[in-house]
């Protein structure tokens, strides 16, 4: 996923997520979280990486959803990269999320990151 952060912002985001598996950073006033969910296949097991990944997403849906309604916000726009197959092998997913209280403030701006590259779904709380 590339993201358009100034260099030392983006340094600190990766060195959060390597240490903490979170991150946080602010970008034109809005404030953006980052989390990193690891994953490993049985061995001996033909890995399903779809049903991991979907277990993933619900997972982390629920995470989100909890730090939104603790914040009292309505909306959580959750992305992460949309072509995942490629990066099985990590045993790593990267989500990136952020809260609102307006329908119209879901979507990422494409001055951060590309809309062609993520996935997105926008949760209500």
């Amino acid at each position: 996923m590339k993201i358009n952060l100034p260099i030392e912002a983006m340094e600190e985001v990766i060195k959060s997520l390597e240490i903490k598996n979170q991150a946080h950073t602010r970008f034109n006033g809005q404030d953006y979280y980052f989390k990193k969910e690891r994953f490993s296949f049985e061995s001996g097991t033909t890995p399903d990486f779809s049903d991991t990944l979907n277990a993933l997403d619900k997972k982390v849906e629920k995470i989100i959803q909890h730090e939104a309604r603790s914040e009292n916000f309505v909306f959580a726009t959750i992305g992460r990269v949309r072509e995942q197959q490629k990066n099985s092998e990590s045993g790593k997913v990267v989500y990136i999320y952020f809260f609102s209280n307006n329908k119209f403030d879901t979507v990422f701006p494409d001055e951060l990151v590309s809309q062609y590259e993520l996935h997105t779904w926008i949760k209500r709380v």
